[in-house]
């Protein structure tokens, strides 16, 4: 796949839509292409799909809704051959579907069951931007595919034909025989020869925007997110030691009088560690509140993530803290050190 946007070299609509037929029409000859097809958004890319409104025709709207809306995309005739995505009623685009033809849509197998249940919805219509906007014929049912992410529930979806609803920014889909890698050169070579200034970008397999989205951008978040959290860590510790590092030494003068009375290392350590304790324990009981809020929080929100994560709360509240008592230790010991002498002196 390949990303354009002729409006760089300051391309008007109909130079572009010519561009864009040219491309396709040359990228077919190509040796190895068995399809070509254009995109605004390829399923499971890195840009959010557009949304459209419409109101069903025949349909009983509820009270409260004026209208309904769905993601939507902007392909051309050659899209569902190339993605290999089923047209189960009705038929797909045609290159007659531009400007002139009447306005039609194909919507997925989702859409249909929701609006038209037991029914066929080839030849219903539509209005889009609400009722009394454009009437919208269907003409096709495509099979319901991942459109966001490998995770999503079903999802509504429609289909524009690209010479209805001409969009400048487009992704060249191209399915070939062999190693997609192998159609690099003659894309840049068609490309050069139907516009030289006009850059290509996001040149890439299909293979790699999966990986992407549903390995590496997660492992980046993943890896994100703990960066952040050893952050945390660390200053969280850092805090705490310097918390009573700090209320040792404002309380040197009475340490040295406990110990000038009779107070031994060990109740000096023992009332020192008792500070800090009570500092780890305030922090572990709010921190466990919010940890269960915010792990609720995520499960309503992601799909199949499963329940509380026990292993990670019995593994993690232990370690952060035995880390903060031995950040609270430091200090402690250090004060149950103190000479009482120096200590009746210290201001």
């Amino acid at each position: 796949m390949a990303r354009f946007d002729p409006r760089l070299v300051q391309y008007d609509p109909t130079q572009t839509q010519q561009f864009y037929e040219q491309l396709t029409a040359r990228m077919r000859e190509t040796p190895g292409v068995l399809n070509a097809g254009l995109t605004q958004n390829p399923p499971l890319g890195l840009d959010a799909f557009d949304r459209v409104d419409f109101v069903p025709e025949g349909f009983d709207m509820p009270r409260d809704r004026a209208m309904f809306s769905s993601m939507m995309d902007e392909v051309d005739e050659g899209y569902f051959a190339t993605m290999g995505i089923s047209i189960v009623r009705g038929r797909a685009f045609l290159g007659t579907d531009d400007a002139d033809a009447p306005r039609v849509a194909i919507v997925n197998d989702r859409f249909a069951e929701h609006y038209w249940p037991g029914a066929d919805p080839v030849g219903k219509r539509i209005r889009i931007g609400g009722a009394a906007g454009v009437p919208v014929e269907i003409v096709g049912v495509a099979q319901t595919v991942k459109y966001v992410e490998t995770s999503e529930k079903s999802t509504e979806f429609m289909y524009m034909p690209l010479g209805q609803h001409p969009v400048a920014r487009m992704v060249l889909l191209l399915r070939t025989s062999g190693d997609p890698v192998a159609l690099v050169q003659p894309v840049k070579d068609v490309v050069h020869a139907l516009e030289p200034n006009l850059p290509v970008s996001e040149m890439r397999t299909y293979e790699e925007l999966y990986r992407y989205s549903t390995v590496e951008g997660p492992r980046f978040a993943i890896e994100l997110i703990g960066t952040m959290g050893v952050v945390a860590f660390i200053l969280s510790i850092a805090g705490l030691y310097g918390l009573v590092a700090y209320n040792v030494s404002r309380r040197t003068h009475e340490i040295g009088i406990r110990m000038a009375v009779g107070a031994r290392p060990s109740d000096v350590l023992r009332l020192v560690m008792s500070k800090g304790l009570t500092l780890v324990a305030i922090g572990t009981i709010i921190g466990l509140a919010l940890g269960l809020a915010v792990e609720k929080l995520i499960d309503s929100m992601l799909f199949n993530v499963g329940g509380v994560d026990l292993v990670a709360y019995a593994v993690v509240v232990p370690s952060m803290f035995l880390a903060t008592l031995l950040a609270a230790y430091v200090p402690a010991r250090r004060a149950s050190l103190i000479e009482p002498t120096e200590a009746l002196r210290y201001e």
